[in-house]
């Protein structure tokens, strides 16, 4: 009796509907299997894999099987890949809104599959019907129409029940069929690889694989499991007649070695060591013992289960405190040390800024560490050239290289991104999610793409984001440390909850924690009085700057602290905003604030010292940008408001309640505490916060005012395919984690980016090229700025009534105020006299030679409101600043017509006005040299960016550039002052001169004279005309 082996095997990772969940390893399994048995078994076997396995392939070979094979045969058919919830196989061109016509229907596979004729006929299939998102099935809603009842797919598939015949499926057809990480495969291939190659019991006494105990080896295996993010089973099934059929175990050979497992190291411990064997460098692991002591669960399954050092996808979802950043420092780390490079994004200069001095610790093993976040300073060259091993950037920073440079990504093995869940928000959601589309689009095209570690907050629907990515979900709900939440009422009671650490949860406790209070005020000033009673350190949020400010005075005013010597006297002297001395005054009593109204210096010299156990801050009073933009906590959180400000009605997420009081019980156990006004607000907030789940996450995308010009531009510009046009930006935007989580693949339809493309051409933002379009330089400005397409239109419609010779630096300045981007209501307070303000505004812009248009365009109407007397304000701020004007002078100028507040005429946050307009002021002068091609701004373009962020006359810049790192804007005014007003001059002063100038810092005066000398001798080189003799014919 002779016969052929057959096999034919088909894995689906990648689909042509972006629509569906990428898998992982279904090609893998298939390529495995087509190896193993290739090496041991001469025959017929094919493999079908992604885009050759479309319907029309997985049919006509399923009728050629069973038109070859004859009575002897044995033929093995496996699937890896998405089942459907209509009952169907779905092959790679599969079209979720017409399954029956694209897809392959269960009953015609097994009809098709009765066909063949063979001795033994095995099929397995390792995917499910359940509609799960994280599982091996295509998941949509179920319509009652087309998903049939659950035991419709189990009577079709027992009809191939008979002698020789053995069907197992992944899972029962309420479960999910899961794909593994830590094996690279999904479970049910797997399990069955390992008893193929003989392991486990499934020999019999001849040494041969029994087919009976290889069944029996995978049922049991794979019911052990616990699987996914939230540890669930799945029972695989099995049809068929066993009989005593054996064959000798299958040995790997050379095809297996190209495409197989290979001896994996043992799985990591708690114990940093465990890693050396994983690729972690000795000394590395080291250094993490000494730091943090051991692994927590949360970073051991993310090694084990979620493959995050084997070059896995993994999307880690805990809440804060978890240990997630270190999940993300391991994977840039292991990527760095190995060969590769490794860029960790995050959502905010200051978070950068931290992240980067944590990283410089690896510096002394020979790891090159850069940072870029859009300042001056940026190591952006180190970062296109590839001359680091870790980079450290902002979003923004990062999507704008990448769309002028495509193939930065490229060079990077690793991408963590840090507070991923910011992907839902509306103003720096949808360029982040287009670059992970970029990732998802590549990777589903098979083009290299980097491991992406994605860092979250708890999310309410984390699979569906993981889906989309196609990464490894890491789920930790529960705390490592134990914090209770609660609501404090005006009668002192306390009602809380107490979760994390693995203990059991106190659901509803109540104690009085504080005597009966007369308001909110006075609750939060007794919460605060009794936490420090208990050596504990309190942050107080509240939802205004204003408010911070009252509230930290009144805590400073009467809790009776010791003062905060050292952090006065760390803090910058001379050149003080009126809302510095406030805060100067509330240390003197222990206390501080921290909001935006703050100076950079000032914000980290606070978070420095209270983050510090030894610290002398012990309260600090902070608006909820501190929990957003900062890596802070406290062992007591108190939240006085659950509402968004500016913007009545509007509450809190639970997502962003969470983050906030998960700034408490980080290093050890701690409380959040919410004020409320009564009863009936107790049982609302218990209801809608403590007690309450996290949102879904939406996507940014969806939202009805979306600007669809902007988006569309971004993608053509750096991320679609050649030829640009709406057909490719439409297909483009099809992959996005938008139209994944609407199922709508015409989310934005054809007509509607159509009519994008041709409103961005009619803007001069795109020009037809070929057979597509071509961005234009003022687009190319608009893309890499971020700037949104409406700015961009006012900004060129200002510039285009503008004159060459009316460029000047107060007209850039007033023009940069009209980006919608920069606003800040803030400086848009009332007057006392306002009619005289705006006379006074009006005739100053004219004496600073504005250009008439911008003046107009600034002022607006005379009218009361003082909208637009805000960006007069700002103006006028930053055109003072930049020159090196005194903060007092300046606010004084800004507050002549405006009545106190709090005791405090304060005009608003002048430095971190000026720093915002320097963000932008590049772009804006971009478009004037677009608008006005022969306009001849001298060194305008180059100095003002430097003025606007350090506010310091022109003549010092050079020597700016050339220091090596920052110092305080009162060391240059002092410079000026003492009539050091360039180069030159302070390369030349005297040592005691310039040792007064640098507030008697002996090593930034050594710099400044550096720096100078620097500047000096670039000043000194021949420019061109000095090297080349004018013609004499």
């Amino acid at each position: 009796m002779t016969g052929v082996f057959r096999g034919l095997f088909v894995g689906i990772d990648r689909y042509r509907d972006p629509t569906f969940q990428q898998l992982k390893y279904a090609g893998r399994d298939a390529r495995v299997l087509h190896a193993l048995f290739s090496d041991n078994l001469r025959g017929d076997l094919v493999l079908l894999q992604d885009d050759t396995a479309t319907l029309s392939g997985l049919t006509a070979e399923l009728v050629r099987l069973a038109q070859a094979s004859g009575p002897d045969d044995v033929v093995v058919v496996t699937f890896s890949g998405h089942g459907t919830r209509s009952r169907e196989l779905a092959t790679h061109d599969a079209d979720h809104l017409a399954f029956a016509e694209t897809a392959l229907p269960l009953s015609r596979f097994v009809d098709l599959v009765k066909g063949i004729r063979a001795r033994l006929l095995v099929v397995v299939l390792d995917c499910c019907f359940s509609g799960s998102m994280i599982s091996r099935a295509f998941y949509a809603p179920d319509d009652g129409v087309t998903a049939r009842a659950d035991e419709d797919v189990w009577k079709v598939l027992q009809s191939l029940n008979g002698e020789g015949r053995v069907f197992l499926g992944a899972s029962a057809s309420d479960e999910q069929a899961f794909e593994s990480g830590q094996y690279g495969h999904g479970l049910l291939t797997h399990h069955l690889l390992q008893g193929l190659m003989g392991g486990h019991a499934v020999l019999n006494k001849e040494g041969q694989v029994s087919l009976p105990r290889l069944v029996t080896h995978v049922l049991d295996q794979v019911t052990s499991e616990e699987s996914g993010a939230r540890r669930r089973r799945q029972r695989p099934t099995f049809e068929g007649a066993l009989s005593q059929i054996s064959f000798p175990a299958l040995v790997p050979g050379p095809r297996y070695a190209e495409v197989g497992d290979h001896q994996q190291p043992p799985p990591v411990n708690k114990d940093f060591m465990s890693l050396v064997a994983h690729g972690i460098p000795e000394q590395v692991a080291e250094m993490w013992r000494e730091r943090v002591s051991k692994l927590n669960a949360l970073q051991v399954d993310a090694i084990n289960r979620g493959g995050l050092l084997r070059g896995c996808d993994v999307l880690v979802c805990a809440p804060t405190a978890s240990g997630k950043t270190l999940v993300g420092e391991l994977a840039a780390v292991f990527a760095a040390a190995n060969g590769g490079k490794a860029v960790f994004l995050l959502p905010s200069r200051a978070l950068v800024d931290e992240q980067y001095e944590r990283f410089r610790a690896y510096e002394t093993l020979g790891l090159r560490v850069v940072r870029a976040t859009g300042g001056l300073r940026d190591q952006v060259g180190d970062l296109l050239t590839g001359a680091y091993q870790i980079g450290v950037v902002t979003y923004e920073t990062f999507i704008g290289l990448l769309v002028a440079h495509p193939n930065l990504v490229e060079r990077v093995r690793t991408l963590v991104v840090d507070e991923i869940q910011t992907m839902m928000l509306p103003d720096r959601g949808p360029r982040l999610e287009l670059l992970l589309t970029r990732l998802r689009r590549d990777s589903n095209q098979g083009l290299p793409t980097p491991q992406l570690v994605g860092l979250s907050a708890v999310l309410g629907d984390p699979e569906k984001l993981a889906g989309w990515l196609g990464a490894e979900l890491v789920l930790f709900t529960d705390r490592t440390v134990v914090l209770s939440e609660g609501v404090l009422g005006l009668d002192g009671s306390y009602r809380y909850r107490s979760h994390g650490a693995d203990r059991p949860e106190l659901a509803d406790n109540e104690h009085q924690l504080v005597a009966a209070c007369a308001d909110a005020a006075e609750a939060a000033e007794r919460v605060v009085a009794e936490a420090l009673e208990k050596g504990e350190r309190v942050l107080v949020f509240r939802a205004t700057r204003f408010a911070a400010r009252v509230l930290a005075r009144r805590l400073a005013n009467r809790l009776g602290l010791p003062p905060a010597a050292s952090v006065l006297g760390s803090l910058p002297q001379d050149d003080l905003s009126r809302v510095g001395e406030v805060l100067r005054d509330c240390l003197t009593r222990g206390v501080a604030f921290h909001n935006s109204d703050l100076r950079e210096i000032e914000q980290r010299t606070i978070v420095e010292d209270f983050r510090d156990p030894a610290g002398e801050i012990q309260v600090v009073v902070a608006t909820t940008t501190l929990a957003q933009g900062v890596n802070l906590s406290a062992d007591t959180v108190v939240l006085w408001e659950l509402e968004h400000p500016g913007n009545p009605g509007r509450a809190y997420t639970v997502s962003e309640y969470k983050n906030m009081a998960g700034r408490a019980g980080r290093s050890r156990p701690g409380r959040a505490i919410v004020l409320s006004n009564g009863d009936v607000e107790t049982e609302r907030i218990w209801r809608d916060y403590i007690n309450a789940r996290p949102e879904i996450a939406s996507s940014a995308l969806l939202a009805p005012d979306i600007d669809l010009e902007s988006l569309v531009l971004t993608v053509l510009r750096g991320f679609g395919d050649k030829p640009s046009g709406a057909d490719s930006a439409a297909d483009y935007l099809a992959w996005t984690f938008g139209a994944f989580q609407s199922r709508l693949s015409t989310l934005f339809p054809l007509d509607a980016v159509q009519a994008a493309v041709t409103s961005l051409r009619d803007g001069g933002f795109l020009i037809e090229a070929g057979n597509g379009f071509q961005v234009t330089p003022l687009g190319e400005t608009v893309v890499r700025s971020g700037l949104h397409i409406p700015s961009a239109h006012t900004v060129v419609e200002v510039l285009t009534a503008v004159a060459d010779t009316e460029l000047t630096r107060m007209t850039l300045i007033g023009i940069a105020q009209l980006v919608t981007e920069v606003d800040d209501a803030r400086f848009s307070r009332a007057s006392v006299n306002w009619q005289a303000e705006y006379d006074s505004f009006a005739r100053q812009l004219r004496r600073q030679d504005c250009a008439p248009a911008v003046v107009a365009a600034l002022l607006g109407p005379r009218t009361k409101s003082g909208a637009r007397i805000g960006r007069v304000r700002r103006a006028l701020a930053c055109k003072m600043w930049s020159v090196g004007q005194p903060m007092a002078a300046i606010e004084q100028a800004l507050t002549l017509h405006m009545r106190p507040q709090d005791g405090t005429r304060e005009p608003g946050p002048v430095a971190h006005a000026a720093q915002r307009i320097a963000d932008v002021i590049g772009a804006v002068v971009d478009i004037a040299l677009h608008v006005h091609s022969e306009a001849d701004l001298g060194d305008l373009a180059q100095v003002l960016p430097w003025q606007l962020s350090l506010g310091i006359v022109k003549g010092l810049v050079p020597v700016a550039r050339h220091l090596g790192r920052p110092v305080d804007r009162e060391v240059y005014l002092r410079l000026a002052k003492e009539g050091l007003r360039e180069a030159t001059s302070v390369a030349s002063a005297d040592a005691a001169r310039l040792l007064f100038c640098a507030g008697g810092v002996r090593s930034v005066a050594e710099a400044l004279r550096v720096a100078a000398k620097a500047a000096v001798v670039e000043v000194s080189q021949p420019d061109l005309d000095d090297l080349i003799d004018v013609p004499e014919d």
